[in-house]
């Protein structure tokens, strides 16, 4: 079959030598779209607590452990409208920008695609020191530990069946899985995959730059009765940051290895691995 002649659809006036609208349009809607998303995903606790309340009420069925703490079902709403706003921004302005620059206005192809293999490869090597490193530090914890911690009296009630330990572990276990998946490129429903990666995203990136930002105030502002110790802190968001980035990395090497060929320009990333 002949590959399609046709470039990518785009206006005279959205060229790759557009102009200055080009900037202005491009950082405008994607301004807007980060603050819509850090708005989503910071406000009152933000996206990933939304998450974390919904998965741990279903553990709660099985447990007898209830949520520790209030969810909100008013503002888990308004923090899905305005994220479900800035996902449609996003979109939109992506696709501008793609096709201000010549590139496939659908899938963002250009002519020479960027492999993401080698790098998908090392980022899911990476992840599992960061994603075991932290499940290791919970379950020493759970079975009464005090690694890392600075106020004992704190986890004196903590076992296995506390919310927050034990599913957490499995979270984890559920990361590396999901990661192999994608990396081995094993004959799992694409959809299920990608929406588990979408899910850990949404969780990891948010908690992982939040917690960072606060380490960095302690260092100036240090707390009277901190809970952990400084590193304590450090290590488990470093190893959320670190497992986002390469869940990330690893995510588009299996969205592009997965794609059909684009039925706008017939482009395809790379050769195609999964069915």
């Amino acid at each position: 079959m002949s590959e399609p002649t046709t470039s990518p659809r785009r206006r005279d006036d959205e060229s790759p030598v557009a102009g200055g609208r080009r900037e202005v349009r491009l950082i405008a809607g994607w301004t807007t779209t980060a603050a819509a998303s850090l708005f989503a995903a910071f406000w009152q606790d933000g996206i990933p607590k939304d998450l974390l309340g919904v998965i741990l009420t279903v553990l709660g069925w099985f447990t007898d452990q209830a949520v520790p703490f209030k969810v909100d079902p008013l503002g888990i709403v308004i923090r899905l409208l305005v994220l479900v706003s800035a996902v449609f921004l996003g979109y939109r302005t992506l696709r501008y920008q793609r096709r201000s620059r010549g590139d496939c206005e659908r899938c963002g192809i250009p002519a020479t695609p960027r492999d993401l293999r080698r790098a998908a490869r090392i980022a899911a090597v990476a992840s599992i020191p960061a994603i075991a490193g932290y499940a290791a530090l919970k379950l020493h914890w759970a079975f009464g530990g005090d690694l890392g911690v600075a106020d004992t009296a704190a986890f004196a009630d903590v076992d296995l069946v506390t919310p927050g330990y034990l599913d957490t572990v499995l979270l984890s276990v559920v990361g590396i899985g999901l990661v192999a998946a994608m990396i081995r490129r094993w004959r799992l429903p694409r959809w299920s995959l990608v929406a588990a990666a979408f899910v850990g995203l949404a969780m990891l990136l948010p908690v992982s730059l939040l917690g960072i930002a606060y380490n960095v105030i302690m260092l100036f502002d240090p707390p009277e009765n901190p809970l952990l110790a400084p590193w304590a802190g450090w290590f488990v968001y470093l190893s959320f940051g670190t497992w986002a980035v390469c869940l990330l990395i690893v995510t588009l090497d299996y969205l592009a290895a997965t794609a059909r060929p684009c039925r706008c320009c017939g482009r395809t990333r790379y050769a195609r691995i999964a069915a």
